[in-house]
């Protein structure tokens, strides 16, 4: 709030994204990203046409080191220590918008927006 008012902001809304541990994990283990152009993939909700290779460039996918089971652990502990807290202030302020965050991208989109467009 420090910053908010010194950049003279106010906040209208706080996302949040309401998904489970199992689902982050089972979305980032299989994230791959191309080596040449940084297009990102999911192998399961978004797979590229031919196993390993961009759609866009042809170039290779990868899969990012922090994207494995453990350091995902961790950073859900950091995101439940540093985050929640703060969302938690921000509900009893009223402005926090809860987003199912199950679906696909597009319904993702549609949720978010039916819930900040006035």
């Amino acid at each position: 709030d420090q910053l908010l008012l010194i950049l003279k902001k106010k906040l209208d809304h706080v996302v949040v994204m309401d998904i489970t541990d199992n689902l982050i994990i089972t979305r980032l283990s299989n994230r791959r990203s191309c080596k040449g152009c940084g297009r990102v993939y999911n192998l399961i909700f978004g797979p590229p046409t031919n196993a390993g290779k961009c759609d866009e460039c042809d170039g290779q996918l990868y899969l990012r080191e922090d994207d494995n089971h453990t350091i995902i652990q961790k950073r859900l502990n950091v995101f439940r220590e540093q985050t929640e807290p703060v969302i938690n202030y921000y509900s009893k302020q009223g402005i926090t918008k809860i987003i199912d965050s199950k679906g696909l991208i597009d319904e993702i989109k549609i949720e978010i927006l039916s819930k900040i467009t006035p």
